[in-house]
């Protein structure tokens, strides 16, 4: 039997179940620790597009990242931006 104290669990990984599975932190979630527990979510504004990732990226110029968990940042439209405070695209006037 597998002893979870016994997995050595690197950044961008996770345990699930007992006896302990290794997972891979998946898109839109981080792990920024060695020996996570849960994955993170990407909170609001940021996004992680792959798997393994120890951090979220800051959404790019020109996109936004609407709410948490975010994998791939949408593209503003013409004629809008993406406000400092909000989760979403604001039209320009």
């Amino acid at each position: 039997t597998l002893d979870q104290s016994s997995q050595n669990v690197s950044v961008g990984a996770y345990l699930v179940g007992w006896p302990s599975s290794v997972m891979p932190c998946t898109a839109g979630s981080y792990c920024p620790y060695d020996n996570n527990l849960v994955a993170k979510l990407c909170p609001p504004g940021t996004f992680s597009s792959g798997t393994r990732y120890k951090s979220c990226s800051p959404c790019p110029k020109g996109y936004y990242c609407p709410g948490s968990g975010v994998s791939s940042p949408v593209i503003c439209t013409a004629g809008s931006y993406f406000g400092a405070f909000t989760l979403s695209q604001i039209d320009i006037i």
